[in-house]
């Protein structure tokens, strides 16, 4: 399947060092029945983020693309 993968970095710039750096994120979309599955995963995320607010912000972002295709 192409396209069944997106990966992209973002950079956390931030005066506290436990707060910045960059985190490479891998967006895998793969077939499902009557749709499609989506995993996101993050590498590399700051020290200073809580894991579960990590969390949120991934699921806010899935929640807003099936809004967006109609999900």
């Amino acid at each position: 399947m192409p396209d069944e993968q997106i990966v992209w970095a973002t950079v956390f710039d931030s005066e506290d060092e436990s707060f910045s750096g960059e985190m490479t994120v891998s967006t895998t979309l793969l077939p499902a029945d009557g749709g499609t599955d989506v995993t996101m995963v993050c590498h590399n995320i700051p020290s200073g983020i809580r894991l579960e607010d990590n969390e949120e912000g991934c699921r806010s972002t899935l929640d807003n693309l099936a809004v967006f295709v109609g999900g």
